[in-house]
């Protein structure tokens, strides 16, 4: 489209293969309350996302920002490739314009379905989270509006879970500065108040960890924080405004160390809140092992101790003998596998009353394919308690067996309700590390 028919024409309604610059517009439209988000392809075939300002001001908050945070070449900050100086856009077209790398998906739709989110993803989201966190303050810059919306998946490679960025600075400023705009979900309860007093409210790095607090919370919880999913305005703040703290209950979180985490963020009172220093220090974050191996073992055991030890409604065996192979007849020996995920394993193959090791642990990889973690302690866990067997008449040729009477002892029934993944962590690290959540 030739630039003199766009004139008077929104960004939202211009045809795919419409030319800005060297830029080519797509399809994909995405409107917001301060801009126009459209996808378009370079001249070099690379594909962008061009977004069009409503609001010089907001132009410029959001360029002051992704220039500096350009300069500290952050990995956790959405890159700017491109925008257009006041000379260069026309009298035409009197929206101002940046061009930024292309998202695969926002926090907010990723995690629709999979809350409360699995350990699996969340601490590496959380861990891009304050990443790009530390970018930003490292700059003296305070988002101001951070909510899962405004993070978004890229793809990256070596990391088969992507990247997670932080992008929208239209609302952004320097600590000091006045803060504008708002989302009621996700803001400070001082941002509310200084509005509801039409005063001022100076940026602190307080405000986004108040907002970093309601994303854990919202990610990690079983029940939203304002007891239902879509609570009106007037509940929010409310509750926002009230002097007692906000309900917090350990009892919707899998994970303790997460629940804690929550409530130091979430205090009211900006002075107790914890800052990004010591929330990078807490040991769920300094620690490279997966919380899962603490994550409350003992009570997933009381929950289910009263699971009776004799054959249950599936099958499964407690001190049932377990016959032998017998060739004329047919036996299904899954029947007296206790552990239920462990089952289902067994009879999708077929198995007899014994295994090769390295069949076992080629399933279980084969199982655990998705959850990199457990993954990971898969040939630690069989090395533990399932090892090789030294026995001098063992037939090599057959590989090391591993009996059903071993997986029991491996897999007892008692933590059926467990995740494979979670009892195998589990096993390996406990009783070695398991203070350093304490």
């Amino acid at each position: 489209m030739p630039v003199a028919e766009m004139q008077g024409i929104e960004p939202a309604d211009l045809a795919a293969g419409t030319e800005i610059d060297e830029y080519t517009l797509g399809d994909g439209v995405f409107k917001g309350g301060m801009s126009t988000l459209r996808t378009a392809t370079s001249s070099v075939g690379k594909k962008v996302m061009v977004k069009f300002f409503i609001q010089e001001s907001s132009y410029q908050r959001e360029l002051s920002s992704l220039l500096a945070l350009q300069e500290a070449e952050s990995r956790n900050v959405i890159s700017l490739i491109d925008y257009f100086e006041a000379e260069e856009e026309d009298e035409w077209f009197p929206q101002s314009v940046i061009i930024l790398e292309l998202g695969i998906v926002s926090l907010q739709h990723w995690a629709h379905g999979k809350r409360p989110v699995s350990e699996v993803y969340l601490k590496p989201i959380l861990l891009d989270i304050l990443g790009g966190l530390e970018s930003m303050y490292a700059a003296g810059l305070v988002h101001c509006d951070l909510k899962p919306g405004n993070i978004m998946q890229f793809a990256c490679p070596g990391r088969e879970q992507g990247i997670w960025k932080l992008i929208d600075f239209d609302c952004a400023c320097k600590v000091g500065q006045p803060v504008r705009g708002l989302t009621l979900d996700y803001c400070a309860p001082e941002v509310l108040h200084a509005t509801r007093a039409g005063k001022s409210l100076m940026a602190t790095h307080a405000l986004d960890m108040f907002s970093c607090g309601q994303i854990i919370h919202w990610m990690a919880s079983s029940t939203p924080i304002w007891g239902e999913e879509e609570a009106t305005d007037a509940v929010m703040a409310h509750m926002l405004c009230q002097d007692s703290e906000l309900p917090i209950f350990s009892s919707t979180f899998t994970q303790l160390p997460v629940y804690h985490l929550v409530v130091e963020l979430l205090r009211k009172d900006p002075a107790k809140r914890l800052t990004l220093k010591a929330l990078r220090k807490k040991s769920y974050f300094q620690s490279t092992l997966d919380t899962r191996v603490v994550s409350d073992l003992l009570k997933q055991r009381l929950a289910i101790e009263d699971i009776d030890t004799d054959e249950d409604e599936e099958g499964g065996a407690g001190t049932v003998m377990i016959p032998e192979e017998n060739d004329s007849i047919f036996i299904n020996f899954s029947r007296y596998v206790r552990h239920r995920g462990l089952r289902r394993i067994w009879s999708t193959n077929g198995w007899g009353r014994q295994i090769s090791r390295d069949t076992l642990v080629e399933s279980l990889k084969n199982y655990l394919a998705a959850d990199t973690t457990a993954l990971e302690a898969v040939d630690g866990f069989m090395d533990k308690f399932l090892p090789i067997s030294l026995e001098d008449n063992l037939d090599a040729a057959a590989g090391d067996p591993v009996t059903i009477e071993r997986i029991n002892q491996a897999f007892p029934k008692i933590v059926s309700k467990c995740q494979l993944g979670d009892w195998i962590l589990h096993q390996v690290h406990l009783k070695s590390q398991s203070r350093i959540y304490m």
